[in-house]
């Protein structure tokens, strides 16, 4: 559009319509539109500013344009919610479906597990009233409880109303323990066990008298092996105690006692490194003896191990170049290294030992022997026998669980061990 020019300062104004003829006559007006002529340059900024402003306010008509414009646009976006929300309802419903079969099959799988518990607690009740109804469990029993001993704990393993196993634990007042173990089938007792920690404790005193058990300890102790774990095996009357032993090379070994009707009948020391070539020699040395010794030794061999029972109690360690501060210094320094990881039992039974060791050669008794023993025979002007006899109790209540392990006593054991040794320097210079 072309509105020509003008020689003198002036305004007009144009206002246009537009016609539309779809979906019926529409007439969209646009304008005003105000044209300015100047006569000064510097005014035609100010002036297009002014243009673009005026050109920019709506009029009536272009305000009921916007308006149609927004009713339509609301009328779609209706029509999508509608369709969406019949969408959604379908879905919902499909989802509502699938979440009701869910809870169906769970509620089904949730009432065949509770049928088997109740089932498996039904057979786990009968098989405790055929237990405590059967004559060799319940003379035992009553035995504990006469002696002060209470269920603490029970883990009853059933397989039928009558079949199964048992594992009962009892606690007395002073907090020692008892455990009755076995199995029944088809109500009768095949097996019972009968365990407690003062059956166990009187067993080990027996133990430790015995001259064998001393002569095997003290030779394992010599080679530079020591204990690291005690097991207890009991079948009716017999009760095999295994005490088990490791080097710093961890070679192992192991001391086995067997007990009859509470009384020792044998020890034996069981070597499982053994070197195969030392085992060849014996071989060869036996066949040129006696065929009978060849197939002995050869048995041996095979099973890679030696053990031999001590019958005459004559036989002695060989301790010429046995140094027992040397010996005790790497005992206790073993117990250091147990209490620092934790295991408190070891590491007190191994200072106690280290405290034996030491003194037992120091004194010129020069064998292993009990707490009380060592007591009993050392001289009492040449040691603190008080601190002695206290810190041994303390290892022998803790190695034999009487006592719970603190680490002021521990500290208290190892200083007295420092004092030994720095006494023994003083009276050698």
């Amino acid at each position: 559009m072309d509105v020509g020019k003008s020689d003198t300062p002036s305004n007009f104004t144009v206002n246009l319509g537009f016609n539309y003829n779809e979906n019926g006559n529409r007439i969209v007006p646009l304008g005003p539109i105000i044209i300015h002529f100047v006569s000064d340059e510097s005014q035609k900024n100010t002036h297009q500013q002014n243009k673009m402003q005026n050109s920019s306010q709506p009029s009536t008509q272009s305000n009921q344009q916007d308006i149609f414009s927004q009713q339509q646009q609301q009328m779609e976006q209706k029509l999508n919610e509608l369709l969406g929300n019949q969408q959604n309802q379908s879905q919902n419903q499909q989802q509502q479906l699938q979440n009701n079969q869910l809870a169906q099959d769970s509620n089904a799988l949730k009432q065949q597990l509770d049928r088997q518990v109740q089932k498996q607690e039904q057979i786990k009740k009968e098989f405790e009233q055929k237990l405590f109804s059967n004559n060799e469990f319940l003379n035992r029993h009553q035995n504990l409880l006469k002696n002060g001993y209470n269920i603490n704990a029970s883990n009853l393993n059933a397989k039928s109303n009558d079949t199964g196993s048992f594992d009962i634990k009892y606690n007395n007042t002073t907090g020692k323990w008892a455990t009755l173990q076995g199995n029944m089938k088809n109500g009768t007792m095949t097996n019972i066990n009968e365990q407690s920690q003062d059956k166990q404790e009187k067993l080990l005193e027996k133990l430790k008298q015995n001259k064998s058990y001393q002569q095997f300890n003290s030779k394992l102790l010599t080679e530079g092996f020591s204990q690291n774990d005690i097991a207890f095996e009991a079948n009716g009357n017999v009760t095999n105690v295994i005490l088990k032993y490791e080097d710093q090379k961890q070679a192992n070994a192991t001391i086995t006692a067997n007990f009859v009707n509470d009384e020792i009948r044998q020890v034996t020391l069981e070597d499982r490194n053994s070197n195969p070539l030392n085992l060849m020699l014996l071989i060869i040395i036996a066949v040129t003896v006696v065929s009978a010794l060849c197939i002995y030794f050869a048995i041996k061999k095979f099973k890679n191990k030696k053990s031999f029972t001590i019958i005459d109690t004559q036989l002695n360690p060989k301790l010429k170049s046995f140094d027992h501060v040397i010996e005790s210094k790497k005992l206790i320094d073993e117990a250091i290294q147990y209490h620092d990881k934790g295991h408190y039992k070891e590491a007190f039974g191994t200072a106690g030992k280290s405290i034996r060791l030491f003194l037992s050669h120091d004194a010129g008794i020069k064998r292993e022997i009990t707490s009380e023993e060592l007591i009993r025979l050392i001289p009492k002007d040449n040691y603190p026998i008080n601190d002695i006899r206290e810190c041994l109790k303390v290892t022998d209540l803790v190695e034999f669980a009487k006592l719970k392990a603190t680490d002021y006593d521990f500290k208290k054991i190892i200083s007295l061990f420092n004092k030994l040794i720095n006494q023994r320097n003083i009276d050698n210079t």
